[in-house]
């Protein structure tokens, strides 16, 4: 006797927004401040494209006239390309608009933009083999877009998509005039290093050498700045943590760190002595 299942039937709201074409692009729009410079941003994109609003006030915002934008939430996402923006930007028009033209045709997995000097013809196997770094920003294809908890917006943006990206193109048009700089901190680096743990037999070897030196950097920064700043509490629970959630990590960054700091700070009870510390801070002050 065959089995019969009655079709579920799509909700009203899922229905219409089968209806529509699929959007070009979604801006994931995260709003806590004023909307001053956000109506650049929404003048700049394409026809049918698509916002997904969180934050406080994004309640407040609304499409401009004549333009066919549609509003869902962030987890809804519908368009081939994700770009991540926050209310309190700078939106450049000109910018805007060359970016989004250009993913409205692009195929590549992966957009690097507001790239600064000589755009490399293959960013993608550049960062990959460490002969760059990661990107500023940049858009996603919406299959490899990562919305990974605890881990951070840096990471979730600029790293996570990049493990599983084919191909990737970097252009220098910019969203905006200063984008917000947030590095991540010990907390959202751990979540990371368990995500990792769980992603890593996925991951061909060179993508897993890649996150595995790109996370052995990220620990070395966030111990770096605990010492200058004399957090020597809060560092020896990041690293007993690091050591509990994956070893060779935590041995790597011992072998891997500047000036030998990490070894030094374990046999110094995370006290790191006053000749290191400042070179740490000569190194923090002036760059590589």
């Amino acid at each position: 006797m065959g089995l019969f299942r009655r079709k579920k039937q799509a909700a009203p709201e899922e229905a219409a927004a089968a209806q529509l074409p699929e959007p070009p692009v979604t801006v994931l729009l995260h709003m806590n401040g004023d909307a001053e410079s956000v109506g650049v941003l929404l003048s700049a994109l394409p026809e049918y494209s698509e916002i997904a609003l969180s934050g406080e006030n994004a309640a407040a915002l609304s499409p401009p006239e004549g333009k066919n934008l549609t509003f869902a939430g962030e987890t809804g996402a519908r368009g081939r390309y994700i770009v991540y923006a926050d209310g309190d930007e700078k939106f450049e028009k000109e910018g805007a608009e060359a970016l989004f033209g250009f993913l409205s045709s692009a195929e590549e997995d992966v957009v690097f933009f507001s790239e600064k000097g000589k755009v490399q013809s293959d960013p993608l196997a550049a960062v990959i083999s460490g002969q760059r770094p990661l990107p500023a920003r940049c858009a996603v294809r919406r299959a490899l877009a990562q919305s990974a908890e605890g881990v951070g917006e840096k990471y979730a943006q600029t790293f996570l998509p990049l493990l599983f990206a084919k191909s990737a193109a970097a252009v220098s048009y910019s969203l905006s005039l200063q984008a917000p700089k947030k590095e991540a901190d010990a907390d959202e680096a751990l979540a990371l290093v368990k995500l990792f743990n769980g992603i890593k037999p996925l991951l061909p070897a060179e993508r897993y050498a890649f996150a595995f030196r790109y996370i052995c950097g990220e620990f070395a920064r966030i111990y770096a700045e605990a010492c200058i700043s004399g957090e020597s509490a809060s560092l020896r629970a990041a690293d007993d943590a690091l050591k509990a959630e994956n070893m060779a990590l935590w041995v790597a960054l011992a072998d891997r760190s500047s000036f030998g700091f990490v070894k030094a700070l374990r046999k110094n009870g995370y006290a790191l002595p006053l000749h290191l510390k400042a070179l740490l801070k000569a190194k923090h002050i002036f760059g590589k």
